[in-house]
Formats: structure tokens, C-alpha cells, sequence
């Protein structure tokens, strides 16, 4: 079964715990559901989001092309579904459900986010940045 899941874009992975399911040397290959374990996001020096069972990560492979300075690190041995872009997008298409179950996770992931300040610290870093005077050449 999993050799044909994997020719159709779908393979079950385990990573062991201290891995990088991604980094920058080893961009996401799909999307990943998180079936078993505890993973932490990052870029740079920031810890974003700890994620656990059922949460989803490397979404932002969706929208973008290029390469996103991220690091998604196992805290534990995990266990994870990659799906490719064209066979994630497939089973959002032909899947209610499925699509009910990914958008109640980024909604709850995206609560967990607000709840730390994560969001508020990073936009005040922002307008602070674009309010300084700029030096003049």
C-alpha cells in the first residue's frame, strides 16, 4: 500500500527525535500531517509554533515556489504524511471532510499564534522598523 501511496504523492515518514523534517538545505518536499509526536517551528533564532498530533506544516509550499527560511524540527520521534502540492490540492477538491479537518487545524494553529503574541510582537517589530527615520545618503 505505501508503494503505491508514494506513486501517487502520498508517503508515510517517521523522523527520529532531533531531525529536520526540512530545513534549508533540505526544502519541504509536500505538505505534512503530523500523526504522532512534537515538532517545533522556526526561522533564525525564532521558535513560532510547537505543533502536535494532527496539526499540519509546509503548507506555505502552496502559495510560494521559493524557498522559505524555516527549520521544522522533531522534539520527538514523529510521524508524519507528506503529500505533494497536486495530490494535497486533489484531496481538498474531492474531500469535504478532509478540507474541514485542514482548515479547523490552521484555524486552531492560527489561535495559538495570537494567544502567545507571537503575531502582535512580530507586526510591532515591524511598524517600529518601517517607522525609524531612514538615514539620508
Amino acid at each position: 500500500m505505501l508503494k503505491k501511496q508514494r506513486r501517487q504523492g502520498i508517503a508515510r515518514v517517521r523522523f527520529p527525535a532531533g531531525a529536520n523534517s526540512f530545513d534549508r538545505q533540505h526544502p519541504a518536499r509536500g505538505i505534512y500531517w503530523l500523526l504522532s509526536g512534537g515538532l517545533q517551528l522556526s526561522s533564525g533564532n525564532a521558535i513560532f509554533s510547537h505543533l502536535t498530533r494532527g496539526d499540519l506544516f509546509g503548507e506555505k509550499l502552496l502559495l510560494r515556489s521559493r524557498l522559505v527560511d524555516q527549520v521544522a524540527k522533531a522534539l520527538s520521534p514523529i510521524d508524519v504524511i507528506v503529500f505533494r502540492k497536486a495530490q494535497f490540492l486533489e484531496r481538498l477538491r474531492r474531500d469535504g471532510r478532509f478540507g474541514q479537518q485542514v482548515l479547523k487545524n490552521l484555524v486552531l494553529r492560527l489561535d495559538r499564534y495570537e494567544e502567545s503574541g507571537w503575531q502582535r510582537q512580530r507586526c510591532a517589530s515591524s511598524w517600529t522598523r518601517a517607522l525609524q527615520p531612514r538615514p539620508k545618503v
